[in-house]
């Protein structure tokens, strides 16, 4: 007779490989790091300069605003305008519209830590969540056209291709997951905020802002050292093959696995290549829907507290990229020929 314990076995050994192997891997990280230490740490170093230089001027003050906005109770009022709108198309309450604003304006993790907040609030439960994670998960405008588009292309019309690529990407995502878990859709009423001081609001929300821009920055100063370490132990070679097997060209190959971990990162090395813009633009479009795993850490920090799927998550995540190659391919050859 199979009791549970016995049932669970077969599962219970793969968890303690995982571990195993995830121990292993940590050990050689350390070592690699000990063996040439002032390589890695202008790794780091050069993360955190990114991190200073591009996400906090672009993040912090947006995160904070849009805190400052929720206290103050401009959710209630944009999400009673934008209900009959957003639970026709997306079957999410009023409030997807105030995370989409923001998070359009503000790109990653706003739209995933105000998510969270809302959710911790008890205005939407985990299925409403993770609905509006499909089409509120985007990079902000001023990293796409600033730092991508003008910086590393060159090119305003690039830019503003990836731009509209992203929005419209995450729209029609949004659509494609509007049925997921919605059978029992209703709306909670939005909490009428609590009476507080200015002084109380500032200084909540300022905490708040500090504390989620220093994580982002510890994501990407971390990932930025572990592209380069993965680099240098050849854990990046399969991955370039594939990529190349695909027909991807192999001066392309190298900016996208690193973007595949670190999306500046990526971009950088790509925007460097001798290419067309065309095909530059396409692949920062790909990072730039991807995001990157220092982007879905960041994102996962807040959405897993909300009760939302790491599977779920990285599923939307994947649509909305292919639904991005495709939009920015044909604006490219529309506009960029």
């Amino acid at each position: 007779m199979f009791t549970t314990k016995t049932k669970l076995r077969p599962f219970r050994f793969i968890f303690n490989k995982a571990h195993k192997i995830l121990i292993f891997f940590i050990c050689v990280i350390i070592v690699a790091i000990l063996i040439n230490p002032a390589k890695y740490s202008q790794s780091t170093l050069n993360g955190l300069m990114v991190w200073a230089t591009i996400i906090v001027p672009s993040i912090f003050p947006f995160l904070f605003f849009s805190l400052v906005l929720v206290e103050l109770g401009m959710a209630q009022k944009i999400s009673k305008i934008f209900y009959p709108l957003t639970s026709k198309l997306f079957k999410t309450g009023g409030v997807s519209a105030y995370i989409f604003f923001m998070s359009l304006i503000s790109g990653y993790p706003v739209g995933a830590k105000l998510i969270e907040d809302f959710y911790n609030k008890g205005i939407i439960d985990s299925c409403e969540g993770a609905r509006i994670c499909s089409f509120c998960s985007m990079a902000s405008p001023m990293f796409v056209l600033g730092s991508i588009g003008i910086g590393l292309l060159k090119s305003y019309a690039a830019g503003l291709i990836l731009l509209i690529s992203q929005i419209l990407s995450s729209i029609i995502n949004g659509l494609v997951f509007r049925n997921y878990k919605s059978n029992n859709f209703q709306p909670k009423s939005l909490i009428t905020p609590q009476s507080k001081n200015a002084d109380n609001i500032l200084s909540e929300c300022i905490y708040n802002s500090v504390v989620s821009v220093l994580t982002v920055g510890g994501f990407v100063a971390m990932f930025y050292m572990l592209v380069e370490i993965l680099n240098d132990i050849y854990l990046l070679y399969p991955l370039k093959v594939i990529l190349e097997k695909l027909g991807v060209p192999s001066n392309f190959s190298d900016g996208l696995t690193r973007g595949l971990i670190e999306v500046t990162n990526g971009c950088l090395q790509i925007s460097a290549q001798k290419a067309n813009l065309i095909q530059k633009t396409v692949c920062c479009g790909f990072l730039i829907s991807w995001g990157g795993l220092s982007v879905h850490c960041q994102n996962l920090t807040f959405l897993t507290k909300s009760g939302i799927k790491t599977s779920f998550y990285f599923l939307s995540k994947t649509t909305q990229v292919f639904v991005t190659l495709i939009i920015s391919l044909v604006f490219c050859l529309i506009f960029l020929r």
